[in-house]
């Protein structure tokens, strides 16, 4: 992981333990409304990434407070023991970033069917334009 990735991952952190980041860039606090659904109360996080071993630590931190309803984008594979303390917890969505995001219509239908997305975390992103078209 270079410096600018480190450098990304830490502001998601940040960010997300924060409150969230607001449209301008800046921390701002979220409030959530109380729903009837479990699921609905949640807040949404969308990661690009999450399943190997620096990923995996943070996604499973985040499940195990029950706050967050998580979408788990990659390739589809499950290293370490991810399989197991992520897997069973997220939604998966498969899509080569290589191809190029447009070419993900899975993801691009979960995108499309969520008003708000509280963080989108990157765990993936070794080239700069895949940070772009996410």
């Amino acid at each position: 992981m270079n410096s600018a990735s480190s450098l990304l991952l830490l502001l998601s952190l940040l960010a997300l333990r924060a409150g969230g980041v607001g449209a301008e860039g800046g921390i701002e606090e979220k409030t959530s409304t109380a729903s009837t659904s479990c699921a609905a109360s949640k807040k949404k996080i969308l990661s690009f990434g999450g399943n190997g071993m620096i990923g995996s630590e943070t996604l499973h931190r985040l499940i195990k407070t029950d706050e967050y309803d998580i979408t788990l984008v990659s390739r589809g594979s499950w290293p370490f023991d991810a399989g197991e303390r992520i897997a069973p917890h997220v939604k998966s969505v498969i899509c080569d970033r290589k191809a190029g995001i447009d070419t993900c219509n899975d993801l691009l239908d979960e995108i499309q069917s969520t008003d708000e997305y509280y963080a989108v975390l990157d765990f993936s992103a070794y080239n700069p334009n895949w940070i772009k078209d996410a």
